[in-house]
């Protein structure tokens, strides 16, 4: 929210929020919210002002990684140094965190930021620094469709290789997890392939059939594995493809419809909020 109205250019609205905020966690999740609104109106000075005042390491991660993306095209030393910085600040997240980032997650921003500064080799050697599968494909997912343009050869070894370990988390798995990683890493693999992407999360769509969907949990397992694969669908077809492949743009509305139905509606709205309405 904070984020949101920072965006908006409602300062006093963004400051009464922020001082209400007692929790240091909360308050840094605010502040990298700001940094992104500044990197989004290009005050960079600030943003790097504030984002180096954060005092959570996830957050200070996800503060320079969105300032890092966001100069990359302009400058790049600079956002090559915010990436670093946060790659940096992801190695000090804590490993086993409950109901919040870790720090397989604060890697993952990491190595996106190392590869939209386009440090290519800084971003693999930390994504293969990742000792769980699951984030480690999605790390060499993020960096292999960063790479489709530069280095196609390249990005389809590194896609190959994130697939594989989606498709092990599902086989060894078998939790509404392991579908997310495989729909995950089908949705940053849109740059390199398009048809590859799509069977991706056509198989991640086949393994929700096999997750539990227990009334006493709520989400269920089949609607968060649902919720993953139609995000991921929802950005390879953003808009109707050329092609017909399957009926895949009725299936993501398919299954839109599905998660909103689900009694957790953020997660109808996180996948509902990417439609894109041309």
């Amino acid at each position: 929210l904070i984020g949101g109205l920072a965006r908006a250019d409602r300062a006093g609205d963004v400051m009464r929020l922020y001082r209400c905020l007692s929790d240091p966690a909360a308050a840094s999740q605010a502040e990298a919210g700001i940094v992104g609104a500044l990197c989004a109106t290009r005050h960079w000075d600030e943003a790097g002002e504030l984002a180096a005042r954060i005092t959570d390491p996830y957050y200070v991660t996800q503060a320079f990684a969105a300032i890092a993306t966001a100069i990359a095209a302009e400058d790049a030393e600079r956002s090559r140094r915010a990436a670093e910085r946060a790659a940096q600040a992801a190695q000090t997240v804590p490993s086993m965190v409950t109901l919040a980032p870790d720090i397989g997650d604060a890697l993952v921003l990491a190595v996106g930021a190392l590869a939209d500064a386009r440090c290519w080799d800084a971003a693999e050697e930390t994504a293969r620094g990742i000792s769980g599968t699951r984030d480690q494909g999605r790390a060499l997912a993020v960096l292999a469709g960063a790479l489709a343009s530069a280095d196609e050869g390249r990005a389809r070894e590194l896609a190959r290789e994130a697939a594989e370990l989606a498709a092990e988390g599902i086989e060894r798995d078998g939790f509404a997890g392991g579908v997310e990683a495989l729909a995950f890493v089908a949705e940053k693999l849109t740059p390199v392939d398009q048809d590859w992407a799509w069977s991706l999360a056509k198989a991640a769509l086949d393994a929700t059939a096999a997750l539990p969907d227990y009334s006493t949990s709520r989400p269920s397992q089949q609607t968060k594995g649902l919720a993953g694969v139609a995000g991921a669908l929802l950005t390879i077809f953003g808009r109707p493809p050329d092609q017909t492949l399957d009926g895949p743009v009725d299936l993501r509305s398919a299954l839109v419809a599905d998660v909103l139905a689900d009694p957790d509606w953020r997660l109808g709205l996180r996948a509902a909020a990417r439609i894109d309405p041309s």
